[in-house]
């Protein structure tokens, strides 16, 4: 059920880290997403001309993996978010999900939206299809916020982190490879390897 692994970019990832909940998700960051030849002056430096700390940045990454998701995994990862997202909104939405029994179906249902993850399964687009339902159902809730929920990587490495648009700006003038930059899953994503580099016009 894997799809476009091959053209993927090398993710971040890196050890678990425990949600206010008591749930453990692991972070996609590490401090060895900072370059090698960064040295802590030129880190200072990147920091004073408005880029961000890329140890930081890693510690605010949540790791969801594509594949648990799309295997009916969306409620608990949503679960899983709630602390982080009740930062942001004063209240979260319930969603619930549907998951045939002969795993020939799973749909995930938010207020009057339903999203079909696959009809069978043998469906290629399911890791594409879950990965933009639960970003999407989290950031309807955003609408009244500055903050969005960005995708980081994707497939077994998908990552979620909670910016601002002058944080994702930020991140976009810190990593300098535009696969590593956070991008809004697509519901034209058919393939993992779409939204490679991510088109931050899209």
């Amino acid at each position: 059920m894997e799809v476009g692994r091959a053209d993927l970019p090398a993710p971040l990832v890196g050890a678990p880290r425990r949600l206010t909940d008591g749930a453990e998700r692991r972070s996609c960051g590490h401090a060895d997403a900072i370059p090698p030849n960064m040295s802590a002056t030129k880190q200072h430096c990147a920091m004073e001309a408005g880029q961000m700390d890329l140890l930081e940045f890693s510690k605010m990454i949540i790791h969801l993996d594509a594949e648990e998701l799309a295997e009916g995994g969306i409620q608990a990862a949503y679960k899983d978010l709630l602390p982080e997202l009740l930062k942001h909104v004063k209240e979260a939405d319930e969603i619930t999900e549907v998951l045939d029994n002969k795993g020939s179906s799973y749909t995930v249902h938010h207020h009057d939206r339903t999203y079909s993850i696959y009809a069978s399964e043998y469906d290629d687009a399911s890791w594409a299809n879950a990965t933009y339902a639960l970003f999407s159902i989290v950031n309807a809730q955003l609408a009244g916020s500055p903050y969005r929920f960005y995708a980081i990587n994707g497939g077994n490495d998908l990552g979620g982190i909670f910016l601002t648009s002058e944080q994702y700006e930020q991140a976009r003038r810190t990593l300098e490879r535009k696969d590593d930059w956070p991008y809004l899953p697509s519901d034209r994503a058919a393939l993992m390897a779409d939204r490679w580099p991510p088109d931050p016009n899209t």
